[in-house]
């Protein structure tokens, strides 16, 4: 039989196993189409991310509001299974200057993100 502290042992190494996330995207994105990037503090996505976020496609409309990532001046875009082009805006609101990143593509974009939508 074995002891309570082998038990436990084989309980936490089988839970840190399974919470081991597979994708860095958050679970609510990861069940469909979604978009995944990372901020830089410079305006061309060198050094260390500062931040990330990730928006999912289904049932996403109108603007989106992003919370401004102090001293984020770059974002990369590592993760895009979109089967729509997304804009992203300087602004809230959906205004302002914006990037279009379309459907599918990846890659470094020199702006601050304020809000975005889907066109």
């Amino acid at each position: 039989m074995l002891s309570t502290t082998i038990l436990i042992s084989i309980l936490t190494t089988l839970t840190a196993a399974v919470a081991v996330p597979a994708s860095p995207a958050p679970l609510a994105v990861r069940d469909g189409e979604y978009i995944y990037w990372k901020y830089y503090g410079d305006g061309g996505c060198h050094g260390n991310w500062i931040d990330d976020n990730a928006i999912g496609q289904f049932g996403t409309t109108g603007c989106v509001p992003i919370t401004p990532i102090t001293g984020a001046n770059s974002f990369f875009v590592e993760h895009n299974d979109l089967t729509k082009k997304i804009r992203f805006y300087s602004q809230p609101g959906c205004t302002g200057n914006y990037v279009e990143v379309p459907a599918g593509t990846t890659g470094c974009y020199a702006q601050i993100v304020r809000s975005a939508q889907f066109v």
